[in-house]
């Protein structure tokens, strides 16, 4: 109803070209994150679509990125079988960190802007347009409506475009943007998850079961060469031996030898020193 007493047919005509991209390039995003999520499970595309459709719904049509947390982590522990605690120590935090949906906007926002005033983007423009965009999301985590939209002409002014003109479009248009901004990022929240919870390849356990495992080591001493070694640490222990008791002859004989020398082959001692 929310969305429906804003629909302007006008607005809607003059931003058009933008509203349909970005709602194509998040349900394609959407859709891959879904297949991936597939692939790093064990369910079926028809399961995980069922188990995720109240986090879609909430995403779409909730105003707090946060609303549909609970039910993502039920859906990912209960129904499709991932860690219970990886999954409720980490969604929660990706949900506010991970704005995907976040970036993607203000990326697409800035190309519109950029064509509006007839601005050709330069290569380097457009490798340094996603990192702008990327730290203007994470600026703006834990805001949502006109709030998080200001945040977007971080990026318009990268571009060294003014951005006063069509903040008025967007601001009219954020309440459709909205849902399929946080729809992206609760996907890639449940996909960074998903991964997290598959852990490290030598952490996953062998699926082949015809792999046997390999024979532990044996070190074994037969009685030829244990007395080998006995005798090796004998010769040790005596050489040592044999080599302290020299040592401690050679400087008894050293002391001996200084305490018989006559007193004349000393050095005298010198004046104003105590001997």
């Amino acid at each position: 109803a929310q969305i429906t007493s804003q629909w302007n047919p006008d607005l809607l005509r003059a931003m058009g070209s933008f509203l349909i991209g970005f709602w194509t390039v998040s349900g394609v995003l959407s859709v891959i994150m879904v297949m991936t999520l597939v692939k790093l499970g064990t369910a079926t595309m028809l399961q995980v679509l069922q188990a995720l459709k109240i986090p879609v719904i909430l995403s779409l049509v909730s105003a707090s990125p946060l609303a549909s947390v609970p039910a993502s982590i039920d859906s990912l522990s209960n129904r499709l079988g991932f860690s219970r605690g990886v999954v409720e120590m980490l969604l929660p935090s990706s949900t506010v960190f991970l704005r995907t949906g976040a970036a993607l906007q203000y990326a697409m926002l800035a190309v519109f802007v950029a064509h509006l005033y007839g601005h050709q983007l330069t290569p380097m423009e457009m490798m340094t347009l996603a990192p702008v965009a990327v730290l203007a999301a994470l600026a703006s985590a834990g805001s949502s409506g006109i709030v998080s939209l200001g945040f977007s002409a971080v990026v318009v002014t990268h571009l060294k475009l003014p951005f006063e003109a069509a903040l008025p479009l967007f601001a009219a248009i954020q309440l459709l943007n909205e849902g399929p901004s946080r729809l992206v990022s609760m996907l890639c929240s449940c996909v960074l998850t998903a991964i997290v919870c598959g852990g490290l390849p030598m952490e996953r356990r062998v699926q082949n079961e015809d792999v046997k495992p390999h024979a532990p080591l044996r070190f074994v001493l037969s009685h030829q060469s244990a007395v080998v070694l006995a005798s090796c640490v004998s010769l040790t222990a005596f050489l040592c031996l044999v080599l302290g008791i020299g040592m401690g002859l050679r400087q008894a004989d050293n002391r001996t030898a200084f305490q018989s020398t006559p007193s004349f082959f000393l050095p005298a001692a010198m004046p104003g020193h105590i001997t």
